[in-house]
């Protein structure tokens, strides 16, 4: 029972990868369901996992450093990391920058913009959310390789 209580986590990075990828991929799903439906619940639903998704974006981005340094030498890493850090890097500014669009028609619609809930804004989140998702399956599948290689 000494060794539950006396394990150390060396590294938060993989703990802390699958929270932006499960959180921005998911999100993806309702903002489709904002553009179908155009019911402001969606919107919410999906603005929150998206902003939650950014901050584990970036704790992942963070966090990636340290296991970087300790994992030199190891063959496919040295191939893949520098590719993995960059998706990684693109996944984090991309969620920052649509989190900032995001407050802007969250605040548009509360000034009742007529556009903030047009179709046009709704097909643009959608693409936008697209795009996060992309990228962040890139970078994760990028990292999900060093871990377990190629399949054969």
């Amino acid at each position: 029972m000494d060794l539950l209580t006396q394990y150390d986590i060396p590294y938060f990075h993989p703990l802390v990868v699958h929270f932006p990828v499960a959180m921005l991929s998911a999100a993806l799903v309702f903002a489709l369901l904002w553009a179908i439906r155009g019911h402001a619940r969606w919107l919410t639903v999906y603005v929150s996992m998206h902003f939650i998704g950014t901050l584990g974006a970036i704790a992942a981005f963070r966090t990636g450093e340290a296991l970087k340094e300790d994992t030199e030498g190891v063959p496919i890493v040295e191939e893949l990391v520098e590719t993995h850090e960059l998706y990684g890097k693109i996944t984090m500014i991309i969620a920052i920058c649509v989190s900032l669009i995001l407050l802007y028609v969250l605040y548009s619609r509360s000034k009742k913009q007529p556009w903030s809930d047009g179709r046009s804004i709704r097909i643009l989140i959608v693409i936008l959310a697209l795009c996060t998702a992309a990228i962040t399956a890139l970078a994760a599948h990028a990292g999900g390789i060093m871990v377990w290689g190629i399949p054969a």
